[in-house]
């Protein structure tokens, strides 16, 4: 694997495509686990084993071994966690998606554990993907307010899956005002505004007019969370939902709110909304 002579010694091993070559160089490869997680963590090394997967069933195997045997550390190591992903789509390894069930969560909070996480999401389909959306949504609301789980959020929302969506949009019921006001945060919610549920969007709406005309209007003012007003107020109008967008367009009218938007420099696309709505 290493040296000038290496990677010439390792394509011609791939080009004979020998069984029992493969089983010696994979066995001694497997044989001390510190010395494979080194391999599969380096950038050349992480693309010469993926080559290694899908070859054989018995090196497959002996390489799954190897890669449940250090399940975490694989997949949070920056090059490592790709060999995992190889290995689940050449296998569909039940033994992989368990693991990446078990440890979900800790995953989804983790700098690159949230990116294979979000891989394996993709990858998987049927009851193990049912299975990983679910954990995610049930943990939705802690998972939004960390930096590596929100990505994951982000993701599942972004497969479109409603039963899922409906699920994230009750676990963040009360948490909207506090999302929307953080960068991450407020994509969240208005990922949830047009995701093309009306539970969700009852949802995060009714959640903005319950929290009162002083904190809807200091929303509609601030940095990230004007986007969140301004979406709402257009998926409801466009999806006829004119309870909302109207309980929304009387809280923001009323004065002094009015006012304050006009002079706010993140309000102004609101006030344009709310001048061309008439209150009858």
């Amino acid at each position: 694997m290493e040296g000038e002579a290496g990677p010439n010694e390792f394509n011609d091993m791939i080009t004979r495509n020998n069984g029992s070559e493969f089983s010696r160089f994979v066995s001694f490869l497997t044989s001390q686990s510190d010395y494979f997680f080194e391999i599969v963590n380096d950038r050349q090394g992480s693309g010469r084993v993926r080559r290694l997967l899908g070859k054989f069933q018995e090196t497959d195997e002996i390489l799954l071994n190897a890669i449940v045997h250090r399940f975490i550390d694989i997949m949070t190591g920056k090059y490592s966690y790709l060999v995992a992903l190889t290995a689940f789509r050449v296998s569909r390894s039940f033994e992989l998606f368990r693991r990446t069930l078990r440890d979900a969560l800790y995953l989804a909070s983790d700098v690159i554990g949230c990116i294979a996480l979000n891989q394996m999401i993709t990858e998987s389909k049927g009851f193990f993907r049912d299975q990983l959306l679910h954990e995610i949504a049930d943990n939705a609301d802690w998972l939004s307010m960390d930096d590596s789980g929100n990505f994951v959020v982000q993701h599942v929302l972004n497969l479109r899956d409603l039963e899922c969506t409906n699920l994230v949009a009750f676990r963040l019921y009360s948490h909207y005002v506090a999302l929307s006001s953080e960068k991450r945060g407020s994509y969240i919610v208005e990922q949830v505004l047009e995701s093309g549920s009306m539970i969700a969007l009852y949802l995060v709406v009714s959640n903005l007019i319950k929290c009162g005309g002083f904190t809807l209007s200091r929303l509609a003012r601030h940095e990230f969370g004007n986007y969140v007003v301004k979406k709402a107020l257009n998926v409801t109008r466009r999806e006829g939902r004119f309870d909302l967008f109207l309980g929304l367009v009387r809280m923001l009218k009323v004065s002094p709110f009015l006012d304050l938007l006009r002079v706010s420099q993140h309000g102004r696309n609101i006030v344009a909304i709310l001048d061309s709505t008439t209150i009858m």
